[in-house]
């Protein structure tokens, strides 16, 4: 089996699998003292992994929640083999119609492409590299966290 290019870069502190423990499999508050939060931003090494926006193009199609979480649930399917490079809170954050499909990537490396590639509908999203100290990014990024609290 040919190896991702991910796999081949050099060895990052910041580990995945516990900040997927720390946010979204625990029972820690987002924010606030002790939080998943401040663990992230802690722990997080940002020359090794990177964090992204992602946007479907086209939101005008879905025009029912279930075609909203049927795309979401297909996507992640489609991506299977990338889950050990990344996390990835995505949802329709507002009710409306259409539906809007939005979250943040947290993700191994620097290349959206190199992670999401597998997946044959990827480029039917828009991204957006974040930067966190931005406080537009930095605010977007803790909302996507937030929401599945």
């Amino acid at each position: 089996k040919e190896k991702n290019s991910v796999d081949l870069l050099p060895k990052s502190m910041f580990d995945l699998e516990d900040w997927k423990r720390a946010c979204a499999y625990s029972n820690k508050e987002t924010r606030g003292a002790n939080s998943a939060l401040e663990w992230f931003y802690a722990n997080f090494d940002k020359e090794g992994f990177s964090v992204w926006r992602i946007d479907i193009k086209h939101n005008e199609q879905l025009v029912v929640a279930l075609e909203s979480s049927n795309q979401i649930g297909g996507f992640f399917s489609r991506i299977e083999g990338s889950n050990k490079f990344l996390f990835a809170p995505v949802g329709v954050p507002e009710e409306s119609n259409p539906s809007v499909i939005s979250g943040v990537l947290v993700l191994r490396g620097q290349d959206v492409d190199a992670v999401l590639a597998c997946a044959p509908d990827w480029e039917s999203y828009d991204y957006k590299k974040l930067e966190l100290e931005s406080e537009e990014d930095k605010r977007f990024f803790e909302a996507c966290l937030q929401s599945g609290d």
